[in-house]
């Protein structure tokens, strides 16, 4: 994988419509999707002492399934509706950060077999 993986004017997505897992190809077509979703949103404010857009960040990790009713969905919410956009965390090594990482992993995988689904199928 070539970093940065979106630029600029690239659609807001990996992979491209009709492509398969970015990492080892598989297709989507299974039950559903494990996703990260992150960014920072505008909300206009009318407010005089706050007069311009704010924005708020927010960083998910989830497994998105097939069922209309979502039941067999699962979420972490590790940044939530922040004020100003932009996040940073700290790490003191790259082991750090690397657990950071598998404790999100780790905490999906709870939720998920919570909701009886096996992290060898989601």
């Amino acid at each position: 994988m070539n970093f940065p993986i979106l630029r600029h004017k690239d659609r807001p997505y990996i992979p491209e419509t009709g492509k398969g897992c970015p990492i080892c190809g598989a297709s989507f077509e299974k039950q559903g999707v494990v996703y990260l979703s992150a960014g920072a949103v505008s909300e206009i404010v009318v407010d005089e002492d706050k007069p311009m857009p704010t924005l708020e960040a927010f960083f998910y990790v989830g497994y998105h399934g097939s069922a209309v009713d979502c039941s067999d969905c699962a979420d972490i919410t590790v940044i939530d509706a922040l004020e100003g956009g932009q996040f940073d965390i700290y790490f003191c090594s790259v082991q750090c950060l690397e657990r950071f990482f598998l404790d999100i992993v780790d905490e999906l995988k709870k939720k998920l077999n919570q909701i009886g689904i096996s992290e060898n199928t989601a």
